[in-house]
């Protein structure tokens, strides 16, 4: 019997990497196997439970960080290039909806623009409704340490939870590359 613990952590590092649980295994799998040619069942096997441990320190390193910021100012940083994945993502998700709900750029726009989490941001800091509409309309490519800003100062994404309002559904697919753009240490 495989241990719950051990594919709940497999399940959490699939979706970071953006594969299904059962790709996911079948890559460490076929990578390790690759890697041990010529070793006995048990030595690849001791070499799959090294790397998942290494996979929950990695882990628990971060929830050691994250439990220790109370007591020091910790911010996430995140890689441009995420940020910029992650505001292409935004872009095409407020057109896919703009087309659902049958309306031009401008409309969709006025939409969200009074979307009561959106509202209550701009409440907070309006320039983040110039920016985000630019990278809505694709006239701006969203850069890393403005991620960290707005999610140091709303603690979330104030564009995806507008999009998630607007459509009436979570969109997992932005929480998923907001996590992958957001940059670790080793």
């Amino acid at each position: 019997m495989i241990d719950p613990k051990l594919i709940e952590k497999l399940r959490i590092q699939s979706r970071k990497d953006g594969v299904t649980l059962s790709r996911y295994v079948s890559q460490v799998l076929s990578k390790n196997l690759n890697h041990s040619k010529g070793l006995s069942l048990e030595e690849r096997i001791e070499n799959l439970e090294e790397q998942v441990l290494k996979l929950t320190s990695r882990k628990k390193n971060r929830n050691i960080v994250s439990k220790t910021s109370n007591k020091k100012a910790f911010t996430r940083s995140y890689a441009d290039d995420g940020a910029k994945s992650y505001g292409q993502l935004l872009k095409n998700e407020f057109h896919r909806i703009g087309e659902e709900l049958c309306l031009s750029k401008e409309s969709a726009w006025a939409l969200f623009n009074q979307q009561k989490s959106f509202k209550n941001a701009t409440r907070i800091d309006s320039s983040i409704s110039a920016i985000f509409k630019k990278v809505l309309l694709g006239n701006h490519i969203l850069k890393g340490k403005e991620i960290q800003d707005f999610i140091k100062t709303f603690k979330e994404c104030p564009c995806k939870k507008g999009l998630e309002e607007m459509s009436g559904k979570i969109i997992r697919d932005l929480e998923f590359a907001l996590n992958d753009a957001e940059e670790y240490e080793d």
